[in-house]
């Protein structure tokens, strides 16, 4: 079992999930990207060790960033 912290990114935009990933790793967090709510809710339903949720608000899928959070 790791002790890394766990960060989910849910981002649609390339180039800023791959920044927010690389600043979360620096911190020491193991880290998901998913680009639409519904996959971050997916992801949401199976995982119980997320520790940090960095969502963008406007982003593709049946809700938006604050229905994610």
């Amino acid at each position: 079992m790791s002790n890394l912290l766990f960060a989910l990114v849910v981002e649609d935009d390339f180039l800023i999930a791959m920044d927010a990933i690389r600043i979360l790793n620096a911190l020491g967090y193991q880290t998901m990207a998913v680009g639409d709510a519904d996959a971050a809710m997916e992801v949401l339903s199976h995982r119980t060790d997320v520790d940090l949720l960095f969502t963008d608000i406007d982003i593709p899928g049946t809700t938006n960033g604050i229905g994610v959070a």
